[in-house]
């Protein structure tokens, strides 16, 4: 006989969103829907029906999709919204219609931006009251939801202090990838350090500090940057300014295996992040990490062990640690086989685990109280 927790275990779950192409959110929704149809789950993803990259990419993998507004009042045990914006106002209506249907989970993908972190801020023009009107928005959304995930300890801790909740309010269940690959540290030899910057084309990422740090070098490394975005001609003429002949831009990879295995090091020096997935398959290839300790990459990358952390909007730190692995190649490969260990505590199978934990959680708080108003 099952027993009642057992009981309160989801057979439905949707999967909404309002992402409208790949990234982090995707990758994460795309992992974990078939992760859970694996485990004897019915998925469906709610999706915007302008998102149509995302209806193509769910149906090659094999999972269904519905316009995000029906899933609100289907007849489903679980609404699981993943938020790619952190003030999503149709996330946050949904979450209002769901909350006498249901249990809702929420889970903050990147709850720390310019928009929500005053330290951040400072970069960009406030409107007077935006902070306020900013909190109360959230306390609401929390209020409404049964329970609330972070993908990094880091952001649980900044969501409890920014919006003031209840210590362990947040759920802390981290990204996670396959660990069963091979590791393949790198295997430098007397050739030129090769370092590779991955990832969407934005300010947050930091690609214009690290052109700055090949810029103040003592060693004479090179950079490949592989990815697209509105930075994209910007970090061009930087980096003819910066460091001409030294970096590369190789495009959008949709996989960018080829880049990682041809790279020593991958830099990551980004300006703020929650717990990057471009970290993680970097480690799982034995690559080791540069980045700024940031949310996320202080927990995927041990200091000086897997890598080193840098401290974020700094050239010339992270110059000198580039330069050291440029210096002595020796640490590539020490560094590389420790990432490949570390990046095993991020495995898939205990994001998906950890995540039905914490839907069982939510449907035995829920029934627990309709057993108590009957």
């Amino acid at each position: 006989m099952r027993s009642q927790i057992d009981r309160a275990s989801p057979r439905t779950v949707a999967l909404a969103s309002t992402a409208g192409g790949a990234g982090g959110v995707w990758r994460h929704i795309e992992d974990l829907g078939r992760a859970l149809e694996h485990e004897g789950i019915e998925v469906i993803l709610g999706l915007l029906p302008s998102a149509v990259p995302l209806h193509l990419a769910a149906a090659d993998a094999g999972l269904r999709w519905t316009p995000l507004h029906r899933t609100v009042s289907r007849a489903i045990d679980v609404w699981h919204v993943h938020l790619h914006h952190t003030y999503d106002a149709i996330a946050l209506a949904g979450t209002a219609a769901r909350c006498t249907l249901g249990p809702t989970v929420i889970t903050e993908h990147l709850p720390r931006t310019n928009a929500s972190d005053e330290r951040l801020a400072m970069y960009f023009p406030r409107t007077r009251g935006a902070r306020a009107a900013k909190t109360a928005f959230k306390r609401v959304q929390y209020a409404l939801a049964d329970e609330v995930i972070a993908v990094s300890s880091a952001s649980a801790l900044f969501l409890e202090q920014r919006y003031r909740l209840a210590p362990g309010r947040v759920t802390t269940v981290h990204n996670g990838v396959s660990t069963a690959v091979p590791a393949d540290p790198p295997r430098r030899g007397d050739r030129q350090l090769n370092v590779l910057a991955f990832g969407n084309l934005a300010w947050q990422k930091g690609f214009d500090v690290l052109l700055d740090a090949a810029r103040v070098s003592r060693e004479d490394w090179k950079v490949a940057i592989v990815g697209d975005g509105w930075q994209l001609n910007a970090l061009r003429e930087l980096a003819r300014g910066l460091a001409p002949g030294r970096v590369q831009f190789h495009g959008w990879a949709d996989d960018p295996r080829s880049h990682l295995l041809a790279s020593d090091v991958v830099c990551m020096p980004s300006r703020w992040e929650s717990f990057p997935y471009g970290a993680l398959e970097a480690a799982t290839l034995g690559r080791p990490i540069v980045g700024s300790r940031v949310d996320g990459l202080d927990e995927i990358i041990e200091d000086d062990v897997s890598g080193l952390l840098v401290a974020p909007e700094d050239p010339a730190e992270l110059a000198a640690a580039l330069d050291r692995l440029a210096a002595q190649p020796k640490l590539l490969a020490s560094f590389g086989s420790a990432a490949h260990e570390r990046a095993k505590r991020f495995s898939l199978s205990r994001m998906v685990r950890a995540t039905i934990d914490v839907y069982t959680r939510a449907c035995w708080s829920r029934g627990s109280w309709r057993a108590n108003a009957r």
